[in-house]
């Protein structure tokens, strides 16, 4: 047996094992194929969105499925590091994603969400996660959340 077929038998034998030990550790290999899904989610849609301008009035004249269009420009622009909470309601509307105002319930070292985009019928959302430490604005990102 050549050295090329040895180590075609050793990479299918590994990938065997590797994914019985899968199956037997998520509970099958629904478990894996949705979580392969959700990491696509996470990484590959965002790509494809547009890249709006980001401004306040814009934000706020848009309905909160349509706001993903300004999150590569928001995100890009740091406008909202080193902000309080009013001032982070200042520029988003106050529209959080449990319709609240950032300033409602927001202790120091807590974080605002904002509803940007539906994904599909499971109430699953893309969300801007602003988060606080000292009461400014530490880091704003996007996420997948589950919204009820």
């Amino acid at each position: 047996m050549t050295k090329a077929k040895r180590r075609i038998i050793a990479w299918a034998i590994m990938l065997a094992t590797v994914g019985i030990a899968v199956d037997r550790l998520t509970g099958g290999w629904n478990a894996v194929f949705y979580a392969a899904h959700l990491l696509y989610l996470e990484h590959v849609p965002p790509l494809t969105w547009p890249r709006d301008t980001f401004s306040p009035e814009a934000w706020k004249q848009t309905p909160p499925g349509g706001r993903y269009r300004f999150v590569k420009s928001l995100l890009s622009s740091d406008q909202l590091t080193g902000r309080t909470p009013s001032e982070v309601d200042q520029v988003l509307g106050g529209m959080r994603a449990d319709r609240l105002g950032c300033l409602d319930m927001v202790g120091p070292d807590d974080h605002c969400t904002y509803l940007v985009r539906k994904v599909g019928s499971e109430g699953l959302w893309w969300m801007l996660v602003v988060e606080f430490k000292d009461g400014r604005v530490s880091e704003a990102r996007r996420t997948l959340a589950f919204v009820d």
